[in-house]
């Protein structure tokens, strides 16, 4: 668990073109085009993270398609939310409500100005939060968080996610899994699916399978080649 994953904060921040994930359209603030289901997200320049660039916000992005086509959330938690572009995508895919957190008060304002450009801000619900603690998780439909591997690794230490009921889980290297599934084995989730985008996955995991039928427990991936495990990407 010692390789480095580094990814330039201009990377992101200077995304200024058109990108398309799944259904969704992606493009700046100052752009013109827009999708014709509706599906656009408009993103103004920032220094939080969410613009599509990374490959695991992509990955998220693509799993609550998958999510939302077999049982769609009511409320959903946007755990670590940067630009809140997976907040959009899941008010964009039906959710009635979202709540939107992030540790950074920069990142809930910027989120906030992203909101207002969307047309979005009546049904989203913005919160300065570093965990899960600050809601009641067992009345929360669907909670997603796309964070770097330690805050990741942090939340799965303790038991709050465990009265949770569906997740989506993004932002961990391909490496990371072994480690995550783990996690998995000791409660009473199941992996409804798993992707990966450029060595970056996404799982999508439910309490006891009820929204895979027949539950599927994945089986550990095989390891990768040395230089293959080794991922370019930095603090998600």
């Amino acid at each position: 668990m010692h390789q480095k994953f580094q990814f330039p904060l201009s990377s992101w921040q200077e995304f200024t073109g058109t990108l398309k994930v799944g259904s969704f359209l992606i493009v700046s603030s100052t752009s013109e085009e827009s999708d014709a289901t509706g599906k656009t997200i408009r993103l103004l320049p920032s220094i939080s993270f969410g613009s599509g660039s990374h490959p695991s916000t992509r990955a998220c992005l693509l799993a609550m398609e998958k999510a939302f086509s077999r049982s769609k959330p009511d409320v959903v938690m946007d755990l670590g939310t940067g630009s809140g572009i997976l907040a959009f995508g899941a008010l964009i895919l039906g959710a009635s409500r979202v709540i939107a957190s992030d540790i950074s008060h920069l990142a809930i304002k910027e989120a906030q100005e992203n909101a207002i450009i969307n047309n979005l801000s009546g049904k989203l619900q913005f919160m300065v939060s570093d965990g899960l603690s600050a809601v009641d998780t067992s009345k929360i439909s669907l909670v997603v968080m796309n964070l770097e591997w330690p805050s990741l690794e942090a939340i799965f230490r303790n038991s709050a996610w465990w009265s949770c009921c569906r997740i989506v889980i993004c932002g961990f290297p391909r490496f990371c899994w072994q480690h995550l599934l783990r996690r998995l084995e000791l409660s009473l989730f199941f992996v409804e699916d798993l992707l990966w985008e450029e060595g970056w996955g996404a799982a999508i995991i439910s309490q006891e399978g009820v929204y895979c039928d027949p539950p599927l427990l994945l089986p550990i991936p095989p390891p990768l080649d040395q230089h293959q495990a080794t991922a370019t990407t930095g603090a998600l």
